[in-house]
């Protein structure tokens, strides 16, 4: 029997709460983890995780059954409890609400896991590719003006 194909990949950025550095070295690798695991349980093959004090970058391959949006609630809402709960003690942790989805070719799929995986060396040498961090848009009436800017509207 017949079954439905799907290669859909995303990469998908969101930061900490105020981008204060919450996401320590001595729980940076549980939260990621954490973050891996929910992804999976939702049907995501996981293809990098990384990122930053922070930010957070997840790229994974995903099933056509589930938004997007959900995978994102989902993974922040269940990490930023795990890491509140388990590693901080009750200490303030969380996410922005806002974050950013990229869909990613499967031709570019391993220069942005590449990327992912080296963000700590990206930003240690300056070598960011800058539509790859945006953790979220700017306000729809900036938008505007930027591309009537560029248009020369």
């Amino acid at each position: 029997m017949r079954r439905t194909k799907s290669e859909i990949y995303l990469h998908f950025v969101w930061r900490t709460w105020r981008s204060e550095p919450l996401l320590t070295p001595e729980i940076e690798r549980a939260v990621h983890r954490c973050i891996e695991q929910q992804a999976c349980e939702m049907g995501c093959d996981i293809l990098a995780v990384g990122g930053m004090p922070d930010h957070v970058h997840l790229v994974v391959k995903m099933p056509s059954k589930i938004a997007p949006a959900e995978i994102a609630k989902r993974v922040k809402g269940v990490s930023s409890t795990f890491a509140r709960a388990q590693l901080m003690h009750g200490e303030p942790f969380g996410w922005q609400e806002r974050y950013a989805v990229f869909s990613i070719t499967p031709r570019h799929i391993q220069r942005v896991i590449d990327y992912v995986n080296n963000q700590k060396q990206h930003h240690a040498n300056g070598s960011l590719l800058s539509v790859l961090e945006e953790a979220d848009e700017e306000t729809p009436n900036s938008n505007l003006n930027n591309s009537a800017a560029r248009e020369g509207v």
